[in-house]
């Protein structure tokens, strides 16, 4: 396996992939109870909310023109994530349940990005 380069866009990328991949693995078949009675699984998903965000800001930081080339990625609100964890208290939890307006669009967006490191 290669070294970790924060530099690579690849990297960053793969980046979101397995951190987003590990968001809806920790929530998957899980209620929204269940989540919310689980401070290590909301730690675990805070954490790889805060992974996806800094590897997000780091590919547009070094490539700003792939939001504009890529349209189908939500840069932006993927780029913010951290924010939800950060600044929302006990709201984040319900935008991080699957089928959330946060969580629901997770899928497609790793999918997305998936797709866009084989292109490289």
């Amino acid at each position: 396996m290669a070294a970790w380069e924060p530099s690579s866009i690849a990297q960053r990328l793969r980046d979101v992939v397995i951190y987003g991949s590990s968001i809806l693995e920790t929530v998957q078949n899980l209620s929204f109870e269940d989540f919310a009675r689980d401070p290590i699984r909301q730690k675990a998903v805070a954490y790889d909310f805060q992974c996806v965000s800094d590897a997000t800001a780091g590919v547009l930081k070094l490539d700003p023109s792939l939001s504009e080339r890529y349209p189908s990625i939500p840069w932006s609100q993927v780029r913010a994530l951290a924010n939800v964890t950060r600044h929302e208290e006990l709201g984040w939890r319900v935008r991080a349940y699957p089928n959330s307006r946060v969580t629901g669009d997770l899928p497609g967006c790793v999918d997305d990005v998936q797709g866009l490191i084989e292109q490289l």
